[in-house]
């Protein structure tokens, strides 16, 4: 397991996920949400001139934006978040959780040094990797049906305990 200062450490490009897909900003919204279901994203990037990252569509911008609100054939532009918050692959994972918990964002585009987008960060992703080791500890608590994995669930409630001290 890492140590709990590994977070101060490691890098967004590290742990960001696939790019979810890119359209421009004139793209219609039916098309965005098709993309989105038939790749299994939960946003997409709008992209401004040159395809640069302009704007995103998550989600949430859908449910508490657009459903039975706007037409299913508006631009994206309509109901995007801008401007879209997003990080480079280079800077630190814990920079990242930071700003996205002090802006309540969920997904946060990772760009490259000229402001293209090459992945996205999630923050369960994020949390989870801050937390390794406690997740570690929980998975070994609730995965283990044997004698000897009894022990080791013991095992891991006195690190758990351990850990809270």
């Amino acid at each position: 397991m890492r140590s709990q200062t590994a977070i101060f450490s490691t890098l967004v490009g590290d742990f960001m996920r696939e790019a979810p897909p890119v359209r421009p900003q004139g793209t219609l919204l039916s098309e965005a949400i098709k993309a989105m279901a038939t790749g299994g994203f939960s946003s997409v990037i709008v992209s401004g001139p040159q395809g640069l990252l302009f704007g995103i569509v998550t989600e949430q911008d859908i449910t508490r934006r657009v459903a039975f609100q706007v037409a299913p054939d508006a631009p994206l532009s309509e109901v995007m978040t801008r401007p879209a918050l997003s990080i480079s692959a280079g800077d630190y994972l814990f920079r990242a959780i930071a700003r996205m918990r002090r802006n309540g964002i969920k997904h946060m585009p990772v760009t490259d040094g000229g402001g293209w987008p090459v992945g996205m960060l999630d923050l369960h992703d994020a949390m989870a990797v801050a937390n390794e080791k406690m997740m570690g500890q929980i998975d070994m608590l609730t995965h283990k049906g044997s004698i000897e994995g009894l022990l080791e669930v013991k095992q891991a409630i006195v690190a758990t305990i351990k850990c809270k001290r």
